[in-house]
């Protein structure tokens, strides 16, 4: 694999709390895999940093497989509620 182009596109955000999609592109031998993720960052600051986690914290859940309008309706939901 040498290619892994990703382009970060921020959903929602809402007071520290940032929902982000990421759309990569993987060069596998000579085919080029589309995946999407989504990251629902609950620390702005650690997003910047790239600090998923942290001494038990936890400030970045990953969501594969789901649709951009799931993620979106449990994001305007809030954790735990």
């Amino acid at each position: 694999m040498s290619m892994n182009d990703k382009k970060i596109t921020i959903m929602a955000e809402r007071k520290e709390e940032t929902l982000i999609k990421i759309d990569t592109d993987l060069l596998v031998g000579k085919m080029v895999l589309k995946t999407i993720t989504h990251e629902w960052w609950t620390n702005r600051e650690k997003m910047n940093q790239g600090i998923p986690n942290e001494d038990g914290h936890i400030y970045c859940h990953v969501f594969s497989g789901s649709s951009d309008q799931e993620v979106l309706d449990l994001f305007k939901k809030g954790l735990g509620r």
